[in-house]
């Protein structure tokens, strides 16, 4: 900030004064205002003054009277929340809360230090352009909890959650019902990034991530799972376009064999009210189940399954006839049968470059006429590994369609933005990109010299309008080259 002040006599004892006094008001104002408008202090029980605004003064973070001050502030600018070490046993659950402009972040002042116990739980409905970073979560009674953290509808103003990341979080040893983090009710672009989970449920109820009822676009990046009694990755109910990259799976025994990523209906209505939904790309993860033992089916490592009964026009039970397509039939009468019957389109399950050991089936799919639904012939698992799609995107297909359009130059151009490919993935406008197919030469970076490969790759495909700004960067990279 620039200060001016009026031409004075400098000699005189008074000015000094005046001057000194001037200064130390503007300046303590400028750092009060904008302490205040980036950070507040949070504990699980009230320090100081209880204001919030200082680590020795941190609010209890369960004080309805402190997240009004945040709703406040956040209209201001950015603001981060920062949790003191200290276990946080209490249920705390926002709603309508975030700003479009401004981030709002909670994170914890120490990696893994905030940690939320026993019964402690934090809820969002409605939760805008927010992130959460750090936190630990465990648990030991299954009664206690439904999910440890979640993200969901704010069912009083119709809010749903959205633009959320959620960053380096623990989550270990949680014996909750349902699941340790949950997205849910049409909640949309939320990304799961570089977070650790550990031993999680009580039984096959429990999953490590629990996402849905309609929501979409949500991606699942470089986390570290292992040993979980349910589903590791859950997309239930019409959950799309969901992205699952770079993470590794891991089941070190036999009873944590599951599915690492399933897609899931329960319908337990007749007729049923959940649709399965076919925007999928999972991709470079490592999955490992370490233990042969027990039943074989419980180490089908991706998956669609069916229970209960059929919605209305809608077909997701086999007759015997249709089962033995599953089992023996081509890849194209798989394809066909789960698209015209199943509403799954399986040319938009995109399953490649993933490193699976031990697995019985890769991509199953597994109709079980459970929840007072009655067979029509045919239940049990079919291996679909060879009805996915698993072919890698040909250079310049950024956008992993298979179309070259207006898209993959937007993304390309993302791409000549990001540091690196983890950075390209985590950009909220990218969905369904591919950093490697943006690669046009080949040495591991997305950068300049990859744009003339791009702009022949995209010519008789995209319209040169689309590829304007990239053709002025070729031509001036061409007079630099004839200069020198």
């Amino acid at each position: 900030m620039i200060v001016r002040t009026p031409r004075l006599l400098i000699g005189s004892a008074f000015t000094v004064q005046l001057l000194a006094f001037v200064l130390s008001v503007v300046l303590a104002g400028a750092a009060s205002t904008s302490f205040a408008a980036t950070r507040k202090f949070a504990a699980s029980r009230a320090l100081g003054t209880g204001a919030g605004d200082s680590e020795a003064n941190a609010a209890r973070f369960a004080d309805p009277k402190f997240w009004e001050s945040v709703r406040q502030e956040i209209t201001h600018g950015p603001l981060t929340v920062i949790l003191l070490d200290g276990s946080y046993l209490d249920v705390v659950s926002l709603s309508s809360i975030g700003n479009a402009d401004h981030r709002l972040t909670v994170e914890s002042q120490r990696p893994g230090g905030a940690l939320f116990a026993g019964p402690g739980r934090f809820l969002v409905g409605g939760g805008l352009n927010m992130t959460v970073r750090g936190l630990a979560f465990t648990e030991t009674d299954p009664k206690a909890n439904i999910y440890k953290l979640s993200f969901g509808l704010d069912s009083k103003s119709g809010r749903v959650s959205e633009r959320v990341l959620i960053e380096d979080c623990l989550f270990h040893d949680s014996l909750v019902y349902y699941g340790t983090l949950g997205v849910h009710r049409g909640s949309h672009h939320v990304t799961i990034h570089r977070n650790t989970f550990r031993n999680i449920g009580f039984d096959g109820h429990a999953h490590m991530i629990y996402t849905a009822y309609d929501v979409h676009h949500i991606k699942v990046i470089g986390n570290d799972f292992q040993n979980c009694r349910g589903d590791y990755v859950r997309f239930r109910d019409n959950a799309d376009f969901g992205e699952v990259r770079f993470n590794t799976f891991r089941s070190t025994e036999a009873q944590f064999n599951r599915p690492f990523i399933h897609i899931p209906v329960f319908n337990d209505v007749n007729p049923g009210d959940e649709f399965h939904a076919s925007n999928y790309l999972f991709t470079d993860n490592r999955m490992e189940y370490e233990s042969t033992a027990g039943s074989p089916d419980r180490r089908n490592a991706m998956g669609y399954l069916s229970s209960g009964f059929e919605p209305a026009h809608v077909h997701m039970l086999p007759t015997a006839a249709e089962g033995k397509v599953l089992q023996q039939g081509t890849t194209d009468a798989k394809r066909q049968l789960l698209l015209d019957q199943y509403g799954i389109d399986l040319r938009k399950v995109r399953v490649y470059r993933n490193e699976i050991q031990n697995q019985n089936r890769t991509f199953h799919y597994w109709a079980n006429p459970a929840l007072g639904a009655k067979s029509r012939g045919w239940s049990g698992f079919a291996e679909m590994a060879d009805a996915i799609n698993v072919s890698p995107p040909r250079p310049g297909d950024v956008h992993v369609d298979g179309l070259l359009d207006a898209t993959d130059v937007a993304y390309f151009q993302r791409g000549l933005a990001a540091s690196d490919e983890r950075a390209f993935l985590l950009d909220d406008a990218i969905w369904f990109g591919d950093y490697q197919a943006a690669d046009m030469n080949g040495d591991g970076a997305v950068n300049t010299a990859d744009i003339p490969a791009f702009i022949e790759r995209c010519r008789g495909h995209v319209p040169d309008e689309a590829l304007q700004s990239l053709f002025k960067t070729a031509a001036e990279m061409q007079k630099q080259r004839t200069a020198h």
